[in-house]
């Protein structure tokens, strides 16, 4: 995949996330089951949660994948800094598993470059 290609299936991913509205029910069994993936632990957890039902940032109030994506996301921000490769490999794991619940295609589910 083209560094375009790449670029244009990421785009329409954020897009299908920001269109595709969840349930609370729904938020909430993908949380436990990002737990259940190790994507994030019994301590942050209930922060993710809460980030859900409260979120920090208004743009994530609609009740979307992306706004689920976000939540997650801004609990494990933390990572980003203190161990990036972690964080990378969290946000691939959590994009694919919200992607296949969210009904994107796996092979747009997570582009990858090639050389």
């Amino acid at each position: 995949m083209s560094l375009a290609q790449f670029r244009e299936a990421e785009a329409e991913r954020i897009r299908h996330f920001q269109s595709t509205n969840i349930r609370d029910v729904e938020a909430e069994s993908l949380m436990l089951r990002a737990y259940e993936k190790d994507v994030v632990s019994h301590r942050l957890l209930p922060h993710v949660i809460k980030e859900w039902r409260t979120p920090s940032f208004e743009e994530f109030s609609p009740r979307t994948y992306w706004s689920l994506l976000n939540a997650f996301t801004t609990v494990l921000g933390e990572r980003q800094t203190s161990n990036p490769q972690q964080f990378a490999s969290l946000t691939i794991r959590l994009q694919d598993l919200l992607s296949q619940a969210a009904g994107v295609r796996q092979d747009e589910a997570i582009p990858t470059l090639t050389a």
